[in-house]
C-alpha cells in the first residue's frame, strides 16, 4: 500500500476541521445570503402557541352586562298600570320610543327594538334604593346628586316639545292647577322626579268606565282635542303664502321651528327670516309675538 501523499493527507485534515467548525456555526448565520450559490436560505423560526380567549363567551357577558337593568329606588314602570298603558300604545318604530330610550338609558348596549319597550317596562327609577339599616345620609344625597346632575343635564338640553313628549310617553302630567302648560324648569323637575323614583301618586291616572260614561256629551270637544293632537301642524301645512298667518298657526310654526333648528346657536332674527320664507310675507311686524312664542317653548 503506497503512502499518502502529503498534499492529500493536509487536504482530508482541512476537509475535518471544516466539519468541525461547520457544526459549531451559529445558526443565525444560516440566514446570510449565500453568495456563491446565488440563494440563501431563511431560517424558519418557531412560532409561539397561542390559546385565544372565548371571544363568544367574552362577547356575550359584556352585552348582558351592558343590558342588565339596574335595580332602582322606585317601583317598576309595568308595575304602574298608568305608565305601562300609555308605553304600550307607542308602536317599536315610533321616535316617541326611542327619544325615551335613549334618556332613559343613554347608550348602554346596543338594544334591538324589539326590547326597547320590555327594558323600559323593567325600568324602576335611575335613583339607586336606600341601603337597609343605618346608612350615611350626606353620602346617599351626593350620589343622587351625581344621578340627578347626570339627567337633568340630558334634560335641559332638549326642547319643550321633547320634554312634553317623555311626559306624555311616562304618563306624568306637566300641566299646573289650571290645566296651562308648567315652564320648562318646572316640567323638568316633574319628569325627573317620577324619573328618579316611579311612583303612581306622581303619574296620571287611568280614566275608569264610569268616568267615561258621564263625560259622554263632552265627547265631541274630547274627539276635537284628540284630532289637533294627531294633526299639530295642520294650520301651517295648509297655509297658503302671501298673508300674515294667524296667532294658532304662527304658534304650530315655533313648535315645528324648535324642533328642526338648534336653539344655542338660532336668534330672533333668524326665526324672522325663516318665518317670512315659510308664510311669503314679511314678519317682522310680528317679531315681538315670535319672541314670546318662542320663549314658551325653549
Amino acid at each position: 500500500m503506497r503512502p499518502k501523499k502529503k498534499s492529500e493527507v493536509a487536504s482530508k485534515e482541512l476537509a475535518d476541521n471544516e466539519g468541525v467548525e461547520g457544526e459549531n456555526v451559529d445558526e443565525e448565520d444560516k440566514d446570510v445570503y449565500d453568495v456563491n450559490n446565488g440563494r440563501g436560505k431563511r431560517k424558519r423560526r418557531e412560532s409561539k402557541s397561542y390559546e385565544p380567549d372565548d371571544f363568544t363567551m367574552s362577547s356575550y357577558n359584556a352585552a348582558v352586562k351592558a343590558s342588565a337593568i339596574a335595580v332602582g329606588r322606585g317601583k317598576k314602570l309595568g308595575e304602574i298600570a298608568a305608565v305601562k298603558s300609555s308605553i304600550n300604545m307607542y308602536k317599536l318604530n315610533t321616535e316617541e320610543l326611542l327619544l325615551a330610550y335613549k334618556f332613559v338609558f343613554s347608550n348602554r348596549g346596543t338594544a334591538k327594538k324589539k326590547s326597547m319597550r320590555e327594558k323600559l317596562l323593567e325600568f324602576s327609577g335611575y335613583l339607586p334604593p336606600i341601603p337597609k339599616g343605618k346608612y350615611d345620609e350626606e353620602r346617599q344625597d351626593e350620589e343622587d346628586k351625581v344621578f340627578e346632575t347626570k339627567y337633568a343635564t340630558k334634560a335641559f338640553k332638549m326642547n319643550v316639545s321633547q320634554i312634553k313628549t317623555l311626559c306624555v310617553f311616562f304618563s306624568v302630567d306637566y300641566s299646573d292647577k289650571g290645566g296651562k302648560p308648567l315652564k320648562k324648569d318646572a316640567m323638568i323637575d316633574r319628569l325627573l322626579d317620577f324619573l328618579g323614583e316611579p311612583d303612581e301618586s306622581l303619574a296620571k291616572k287611568n280614566v275608569s268606565s264610569d268616568t267615561k260614561k258621564k263625560t259622554g256629551p263632552k265627547s265631541k270637544k274630547k274627539r276635537i282635542a284628540r284630532d289637533i293632537t294627531e294633526a299639530p301642524f295642520s294650520l301651517i301645512r295648509d297655509y297658503k303664502k302671501g298673508k300674515l298667518p294667524s296667532d294658532d298657526a304662527m304658534r304650530q310654526w315655533v313648535k315645528a321651528y324648535v324642533v328642526c333648528i338648534d336653539m344655542e346657536t338660532a336668534t330672533t332674527k333668524d326665526a324672522v327670516q325663516t318665518a317670512t320664507a315659510k308664510f311669503g310675507v314679511d314678519m317682522v311686524i310680528k317679531k315681538a309675538r315670535i319672541k314670546e312664542l318662542l320663549a314658551e317653548e325653549i
